[in-house]
This record gives C-alpha cells, sequence and structure tokens, in this order.
C-alpha cells in the first residue's frame, strides 16, 4: 500500500488523484484484456472519472458487473461525504451494478478496518 501510516490505522495518501487515476487505469487495462481486473477500491474520491474514461476505453463484457466500494470519511474535506454520494450516483447511472458506499470515523485517508471490510466484501461477491 501506497501511504504513510496514521496512529489511528488509516492511511494517508500521497496524492487527491489516486483514486480518479484508478478510474482511468481500470478502464485501460480492461479494454486491452491484459490483467484480470476484480473490482475497484475507492478511497478519498470526490469525483467520478468513468464515464469519461469509457468514452475513450469502451467496456469489455461484464466490466459493469465489477464491484466498487467507495471508503468515505465522515469528516472528510477534501472528498465530502456528499461529493462520494454523488460518485455513487453516477456511477450507478453510468451502469455499474454493484456500487457499495462505506462510510468511516475519519477524514482524508485509506482506514484499515474499512479497508478489510471492503476486501471481505469482495471475497463475498467471489471476485476475489
Amino acid at each position: 500500500m501506497i501511504g504513510q501510516s496514521r496512529p489511528n490505522g488509516g492511511w494517508r495518501l500521497p496524492t487527491p488523484r489516486a483514486a480518479r487515476s484508478a478510474q482511468w487505469l481500470g478502464a485501460i487495462l480492461a479494454q486491452t484484456q491484459s490483467l484480470n481486473i476484480r473490482g475497484f477500491f475507492l478511497s478519498g474520491i470526490n469525483e467520478d472519472q468513468m464515464p469519461e474514461a469509457l468514452k475513450t476505453n469502451p467496456a469489455p463484457p461484464g466490466f459493469l458487473r465489477l464491484p466498487i466500494w467507495i471508503s468515505s470519511g465522515i469528516n472528510d474535506r477534501i472528498a465530502t461525504p456528499l461529493q462520494e454520494e454523488q460518485v455513487k450516483g453516477s456511477l450507478v447511472r453510468t451502469g455499474f451494478q454493484n456500487v457499495r458506499l462505506s462510510r468511516f470515523s475519519g477524514g482524508h485517508e485509506v482506514n484499515r478496518a474499512d479497508l478489510q471490510s471492503a476486501l471481505k466484501w469482495f471475497r463475498e461477491q467471489e471476485h476475489f
């Protein structure tokens, strides 16, 4: 995991654009079929880039069925809970069928407990 560990069990992200970049990379790599993408974990995301990424890189069959976990800190001032709710709505409008928004007590960070919950959820979706 990239970032700096914090005493509260979370991680400080090196850049606020990491989650948005993941959407572009996911769309590009899915199109090349060079990597078997199993889902997306998006933390601290305040803008949905997937619709634009899919215009340039059309999704292969099954891509819109991939599970997406959005991890949201209730005290995040960079990616506010309202913005993350909007990202979830945008992903659903784009056609993603399995989007989950999870909230945790914290700010703009990757929360270890929420990440563990996401991994458990991904396994339950039979994608891991």
